[in-house]
């Protein structure tokens, strides 16, 4: 069995690296059940302009222990960047399947491992789960490129990574 995992937008070439790549990732940070979990990347020209976003993550079902996730990201961005968003999305999959992070009904509060963090009053790149994404993204997109081959493409090699 293996995850479901469907990619859509963007071009071909970008839909077929990012399906290689999320399986990849998601095997790696859930090495014993990641085929238990349904994906959807939606690629979208744009995505989050207006707030500088470049990616997001929401699960879709409505089960406690969720398995069905949507991550959305920018389809203009160039490919080793595509490939690093997508690395850091699928740490946050990792962390609403595992339970690590929990949404609350309270859109502000988080509950990361047991203990609910209120966003307003940590800046963002102090909340622990996108500590844990961002440390993740660059080990996943290196371990990629490395086990694929991909290390003397053009994109990965470009020196203008946004």
């Amino acid at each position: 069995m293996t995850p479901d995992i469907t990619v859509k937008g963007g071009s071909a070439k970008q839909r077929s690296l990012l399906f290689e790549a999320a399986h990849y990732y998601l095997e790696r940070l859930l090495p014993d059940n990641y085929q238990e979990i349904t994906l959807l990347i939606r690629l979208k020209k744009n995505h989050g302009e207006h707030k500088g976003v470049k990616g997001s993550c929401v699960w879709e079902d409505d089960r406690d222990d969720p398995s069905e996730f949507e991550i959305i990201l920018d389809s203009s961005m160039c490919t080793k960047a595509l490939l690093r968003y997508l690395a850091h999305e699928c740490v946050h999959c990792k962390q609403y399947f595992t339970q690590e992070m929990c949404d609350t009904k309270h859109v502000e509060i988080v509950r990361w491992k047991g203990v609910k963090i209120d966003m307003r009053k940590v800046d963002y790149y102090d909340h622990p789960w996108e500590i844990d994404a961002y440390g993740r993204e660059e080990g996943l997109y290196q371990h990629f490129v490395k086990k694929f081959k991909y290390t003397n493409k053009q994109w990965n090699t470009d020196r203008d990574y946004k």
